[in-house]
């Protein structure tokens, strides 16, 4: 009994941990880049969501673009560069300062994020969501021997 209720408080607490709202994404990435924060240490990618508090680094001859979602912005890092994510920004840490990257108002092709803030999908998103799904294939024909496919006997 006392490992079921450990087990269900792990789950809890797990739960809670991503049930936070992301302060960002990862919208652009040449090279490499790896985010530290609760959980450890891990590699990111195009798409991944960043949360408030982890420290972002790039190292020298990468380069990544993020949005913040509460204050609409997208910045430029280029390696080597460290910065803290928050609601309201990116704050260097260390090596290169994040470049703020202006997007005028007829670029911006975003989606408003449960956030309130505004999530700015890379060009292949677009493209994936405009590429229509493939038509489904007529079923074979039941090669059972007492299918006469319609034919009388």
């Amino acid at each position: 009994m006392k490992s079921i209720a450990v087990a269900l408080l792990a789950l809890a607490s797990a739960s809670a941990v991503h049930a936070a709202p992301s302060a960002g994404m990862v919208l652009d990435l040449k090279g490499s880049a790896s985010v530290q924060g609760k959980g450890g240490q891990h590699a990111i990618d195009v798409l991944d969501y960043l949360d408030e508090g982890q420290l972002l680094s790039v190292p020298a001859g990468s380069s990544a673009q993020v949005s913040v979602y509460k204050t609409q912005k997208v910045y430029q890092l280029t390696g080597p560069s460290t910065v803290r994510v928050t609601a309201q920004g990116l704050t260097p840490t260390g090596g290169k300062s994040p470049v703020e990257v202006k997007v005028s108002e007829n670029q911006n092709t975003g989606v408003k994020h449960p956030s309130g803030g505004l999530e700015r999908p890379q060009a292949g998103v677009v493209m994936m969501r405009s590429i229509k799904a493939p038509e489904a294939a007529p079923p074979a024909p039941d090669q059972s021997p007492t299918n006469t496919n319609g034919a009388q006997k």
